[in-house]
């Protein structure tokens, strides 16, 4: 298991803070082998595009610069090198640029194009004889090591196959035309850099899983480094505030959602409200579903209208079950006569207006001791 300097397991998955730390300092995963395997098989690929242009372009400049008859004055010298630059110009210009933007895919791809400049810099503590050490002899550097053997094996392999293989043809090539000498060469090349790429390609698959393995070990943290980040992501004004703003909504959003089971919404009228539910036949109290003041307040009567819920003013009683309860309890004794009234009167006010009878409106009284004024003071008389 991976330990960090102070000694302590780096257990735990890297959190976003971390790695978004990381691709600013420009810690991102690489695979030089990746890399390499991608742009000689792009650049492979774009040779052959090329094709019969880039060979005639070839052929040209041979043409050109074997002709011995020329005379070798320093002017026309020039003009003969000058010559025989633009004849291939054109074709390797092209090629540089696609060798180019394959090399910046290949980078776009694995980890994305960044840029460290830190990394540029001059450190003292490469200069410390023990640290280097530490680099040769440990585990990364064996890999590193075990790696490039394999690979200069392979490559030489297909090397000394390729050339074994095509041995005839390479020492008939001095046998035959220029223009079909140069087009024989080229295929054979071609051959043997595919078979080259291929071995790279093999290599890269077997490598960017050990990569990808060390980029996210490097970045495992200790449970302590966990805890100080989220005590530091804590300690922010601003992620406090965004915190607390989401739980007020989330908390909204639930009470809005459990009003649509009220039986009525006591109102101020305009300060409070709160949403009530009752279970006829239970054997509990009736139930705060919901409560709120001012804005709050306000969307809860547009909720309990827009679901036809009976709304019923009563200032003091409104107060009251504000004051002295919250959501999700069961409103207190004291309160038993004055809301058992309220939900008498909306229980039986539908049937009354089918039989064509004005209901009367009851006036629930509050006691005394549970009597509040706007604020949340406590009145010393009815009011």
């Amino acid at each position: 298991m991976q330990e960090d300097d102070s000694g302590q397991e780096k257990t735990e998955e890297p959190t976003q803070k971390r790695l978004d730390k990381a691709e600013e300092d420009g810690h991102t995963l690489r695979s030089q082998e990746f890399t390499i395997a991608f742009l000689l098989l792009g650049c492979l690929i774009v040779l052959l595009n090329l094709g019969a242009n880039f060979v005639s372009s070839l052929l040209n400049v041979y043409r050109f610069n074997l002709d011995l008859a020329r005379p070798a004055e320093t002017g026309q010298m020039q003009d003969h090198v000058r010559y025989s630059l633009d004849l291939i110009a054109g074709d390797l210009l092209l090629f540089l640029i696609c060798s180019i933007v394959l090399a910046l895919l290949s980078n776009l791809l694995l980890g994305g194009l960044k840029f460290n400049p830190g990394a540029a810099g001059f450190k003292f503590d490469r200069l410390n004889p023990l640290n280097g050490l530490k680099r040769i002899f440990s585990s990364h550097s064996l890999y590193e090591l075990a790696k490039s053997i394999l690979k200069t094996v392979l490559i030489l392999g297909v090397t000394v196959a390729v050339f074994w293989f095509y041995m005839d043809e390479l020492f008939l090539l001095g046998l035959l035309p220029m223009d079909l000498a140069v087009y024989e060469s080229g295929e054979l090349l071609g051959v043997g850099v595919l078979l080259i790429s291929l071995t790279l390609v093999l290599i890269a698959a077997l490598d960017l899983p050990v990569k990808i393995r060390e980029y996210k070990q490097k970045l495992m943290m200790t449970r302590q480094e966990v805890r100080d980040e989220f005590k530091e992501s804590e300690g922010r004004p601003e992620v406090r505030r965004r915190i607390r703003e989401r739980q007020r909504e989330i908390a909204l959003n639930k009470m809005m959602k459990a009003i649509e089971s009220a039986d009525v919404v006591v109102t101020n009228p305009e300060h409070f409200a709160i949403a009530l539910s009752y279970s006829p036949g239970s054997s509990g109290a009736p139930k705060v579903l919901g409560k709120g003041a001012d804005f709050i307040a306000l969307q809860i009567r547009k909720r309990a209208e827009e679901l036809e819920i009976p709304i019923f003013e009563s200032p003091a009683l409104a107060r009251a079950l504000y004051f002295t309860t919250r959501v999700d309890d069961e409103i207190p004794e004291g309160l038993y006569h004055a809301v058992a009234e309220v939900i008498a009167y909306v229980f039986n006010l539908a049937s009354l207006v089918r039989l064509g009878r004005v209901p009367q409106r009851p006036r629930p009284t509050v006691p005394d001791d549970l009597l509040f004024d706007q604020d949340g003071n406590r009145l010393k008389e009815g009011s």
